[in-house]
């Protein structure tokens, strides 16, 4: 587990607070810039800012930052509620501390006018967390360059807006995937503690399987994907578990064409006969990931 770190963080200190003159200034004239004339690539979390959506915003663009993935923009993550609100998300208060990041360093929404950076032309706009803009922000809607989200589609696909959406359990799931697959060295351990979230000392971290997720167990070479499947686990969990962990997998009413086919002992099935025949699948993956 990453330690808890003073000073400015390394994931905001790429756009601390000040230093791109995005920030609205009552004692001197916004949006300023003497260090970039391209604008800003903002990554916007939705309006409920919960943990999930603070920690893809803030990852994202991160990575957009390390990978120079914003054509020549700024990246900036913003929180999408006023700062006097965020004391009230005490989860998001206590990860942040846990991780190192102190709330000064961070962005949000009533400091900064995007309405105004849009109508010059200045801003680039990735959402995270949700895929519309309310009807507030719809003036906004010609900034938006891209879209990662968890929950129901209702964009309108558009060839000049890249949409990931997929209906996982979280956002900042989709992110980290993004993030192992295109920068896996920007991967420190303050980035894993966002990621996947403070479990406490002592405590593991929790894996979850869901059945209704996984493929038909009667596809060609069932068994060959399966094993993939548990080296891609084994490759992600080097990258973002370095503590103990704990495998919850999810079964109930899922087809049987979902539930792995691997058998277990009579020992087993003597006491939950249907629902536990496929559960050496979670030995297997136990045993092939082998953490501490």
């Amino acid at each position: 587990m990453a330690p808890r770190r003073s000073g400015t963080s390394p994931v905001v200190a790429a756009f601390a607070p000040g230093r791109h003159g995005y920030r609205q200034d009552p004692t001197s004239p916004p949006w300023r810039s003497a260090e970039d004339h391209s604008g800003f690539h903002v990554v916007l979390g939705n309006e409920a800012c919960d943990v999930d959506s603070m920690v893809s915003a803030l990852s994202f663009a991160y990575f957009l930052f390390k990978t120079s993935g914003s054509a020549g923009r700024t990246p900036v993550p913003v929180l999408n509620i006023p700062r006097a609100d965020f004391p009230l998300r005490t989860d998001s208060v206590f990860l942040l501390r846990e991780s190192g990041l102190a709330q000064q360093d961070l962005v949000f929404r009533d400091e900064v006018d995007l309405p105004r950076l849009h109508r010059a032309g200045r801003l680039a706009l990735t959402l995270v967390d949700h895929n519309v803009l309310p009807s507030t922000d719809s003036d906004l809607e010609g900034a938006v360059v891209e879209v990662i989200d968890h929950h129901l589609q209702e964009r309108v696909p558009s060839p000049s807006c890249p949409v990931t959406i997929e209906t996982v359990g979280s956002c900042a799931t989709l992110v980290a995937e993004r993030i192992v697959q295109k920068a896996p060295e920007i991967v420190d351990g303050q980035v894993a503690l966002l990621l996947y979230g403070y479990y406490g000392d002592g405590l593991n971290a929790i894996i979850l399987f869901s059945s209704c997720y996984l493929l038909e167990n009667t596809i060609e070479n069932y068994q060959y994907v399966m094993d993939n499947l548990f080296r891609y686990i084994v490759g992600t969990l080097e990258l973002m578990v370095s503590e103990n962990y704990v495998i919850v997998y999810l079964c109930s009413m899922a087809p049987r064409t979902k539930l792995p086919s691997v058998k277990v002992t009579q020992a087993v099935l003597h006491h939950h006969r249907q629902e536990v025949t496929h559960l050496a699948i979670l030995r297997q993956c136990y045993t092939t990931i082998d953490r501490r």
